[in-house]
């Protein structure tokens, strides 16, 4: 028991030392205060951008700090998820009408706009949260995301990676001559990088490869287990994976 609260007292004195130490080099703001579970944080330029999950109705909002103050951004009846934010834009997930189903939703200038569509008879872009998981990203008004997308083609039953810029959407994926999933993008200026599931063959194993897209779709050599949530920064593009031969998770 004595050993217990020495630990404990020199443990809090730490603390103490530390808080001490931050509080001379950093300034810390309380954006908001509420009962509620925020979570799902992204910050861009002092900006920030959050989820905000109440409890009512078993749905999440978004919420914006502009760097003043916190205000609401969605207020509805269905869950706003996976928000992202550049400048003055701010896109996310809202779920839609079916199961699994949902929309990508831009924010600029306090307007909101749709930027997915479906027409069962003609084209269409939606998100699949059956396959995708990653969310939307966005920079300097374009935004990318994962979608089950018919535009002028055929190549519907699998997920592509989509962009949307300059009101219009396009697939920047290539066409899927064998199974498979585009997903969990992420931008930075004109470089795009992404994980794409890929099937060697219709009943033999699956893998994942690192996808980098800058005007053309360059598939990066190597075959993973797992090859996920690849980020761009710099004009780099790091990302996790393990080998399919030895299972061992490296970064590159």
């Amino acid at each position: 028991m004595k050993t217990f609260k020495t630990l404990l007292v020199v443990w809090c004195f730490l603390a103490v030392c530390s808080a001490q130490a931050l509080a001379q080099n950093y300034r810390f703001t309380k954006v908001i205060d509420d009962p509620y579970i925020n979570y799902d944080v992204k910050n861009y330029d002092g900006k920030v951008v959050w989820c905000s999950y109440s409890g009512t109705g078993n749905n999440s909002e978004i919420w914006l700090y502009d760097g003043k103050e916190a205000k609401q951004i969605t207020n509805n009846s269905v869950s706003d998820i996976k928000p992202d934010i550049y400048n003055n834009q701010i896109v996310w997930l809202r779920e839609g009408s079916s199961y699994g189903v949902w929309d990508v939703y831009s924010y600029k200038n306090g307007s909101e706009e749709k930027l997915t569509y479906y027409n069962a008879s003609d084209d269409f872009v939606r998100y699949d949260s059956g396959y995708a998981s990653g969310g939307p990203k966005v920079c300097n008004g374009m935004v990318v995301f994962p979608a089950a997308a018919k535009i002028g083609d055929t190549d519907s039953a699998w997920i592509s990676m989509v962009k949307y810029q300059n009101g219009v959407i396009s697939k920047i994926s290539s066409p899927s001559t064998t199974p498979g999933i585009n997903d969990y993008p992420d931008i930075q200026n004109n470089i795009i990088a992404w994980s794409q599931m890929y099937y060697p063959q219709v009943s033999g194993p699956y893998g994942w490869q690192l996808v980098i897209y800058n005007g053309t779709e360059n598939v990066i050599p190597g075959f993973f287990q797992s090859s996920f949530i690849p980020q761009v920064d710099n004009g780099q593009v790091v990302w996790s994976g393990s080998s399919i031969s030895t299972g061992n998770n490296d970064t590159e």
